[in-house]
């Protein structure tokens, strides 16, 4: 896949996901949102224009002052001097992640899945619950959220009883629909009701535009085809792999400890 195109997956998925606090450096930026996920808290290779040492050493610091741990997301944008570096410094591979594609068919809709422009506070509490997200990174995540400044589709799916058991995000820019975050509530899961959720925001974002737009799934760990419900979606809907990064994880010796997270690598001080 050409850097061009790598390049607009990555700056749609920063806008779809904002950070509170931006820094540039040789072609790479650095992302902090106080610690709240590791795509809003980490360092991105976008045009590399200078050695990755002084990167490395640039974003260590940085991610210090602000106590939290540097974070290198290694899409292939990186050069492969960066996952050397990194190597050697005894960073720690963890799950991987994955960016997926497919072109934005029509799908089976379950009318019990609402869709809303804005987040509603039954989506805020059921997705941050459904997430893991604890208290005290409650009030990051709701602004991160509210900050989005391109359409959004916030998608709620509800029981009979009105009981809401998933949530998802879909984020349009440039002829695509992101999907970035699907959450079923733990005791609901492998029934089918993540898909419902994904065709809910595959079929929003048909609205969205004139021309057939494409469908990007931003996926960590594993692709959506664990089950065999999954696969059949997956293969009726054209999904595909654009880039990945290799499950790898480094021990360490020194007395930092260092992670490497999928195509993340983390440095905690």
């Amino acid at each position: 896949m050409d850097e061009r195109r790598i390049r607009t997956f990555e700056e749609c998925s920063f806008n779809a996901w904002p950070a509170r606090q931006t820094r540039f450096f040789g072609g790479w930026v650095f992302r902090l949102s106080d610690g709240l996920t590791k795509r809003a808290n980490s360092g991105n290779a976008i045009e590399p224009a200078i050695s990755f040492s002084e990167v490395q050493e640039t974003a260590e610091r940085l991610y210090a002052r602000h106590h939290l741990p540097a974070i290198f997301r290694l899409t292939p944008l990186a050069s492969p001097e960066a996952d050397v570096a990194l190597n050697a410094a005894h960073y720690i591979l963890l799950d991987p992640s994955l960016v997926l594609v497919a072109p934005l068919l029509r799908v089976e809709y379950a009318g019990d899945v609402k869709v809303d422009s804005t987040p509603s506070a039954l989506w805020l509490v059921g997705f941050a619950c459904a997430k893991g997200i604890d208290a005290a990174q409650r009030a990051n995540h709701d602004r991160i959220v509210s900050s989005i400044a391109t359409p959004c589709a916030f998608a709620t799916l509800q029981e009979e009883d009105g009981t809401a058991i998933g949530f998802g995000l879909g984020v349009y820019e440039r002829n695509a629909v992101g999907i970035f975050d699907v959450v079923v509530t733990p005791s609901r899961r492998g029934r089918g009701n993540g898909q419902k959720i994904t065709s809910a925001l595959m079929h929003w974002g048909l609205q969205m535009g004139p021309e057939r737009p494409t469908c990007r799934f931003a996926k960590r760990t594993k692709p959506p085809v664990h089950s065999t419900r999954a696969w059949n979606f997956a293969k009726r809907t054209a999904i595909i792999t654009v880039y990945r990064a290799p499950s790898r994880r480094y021990e360490s010796s020194s007395p930092a400890r260092r992670f490497v997270i999928g195509k993340v690598m983390v440095n905690y001080h």
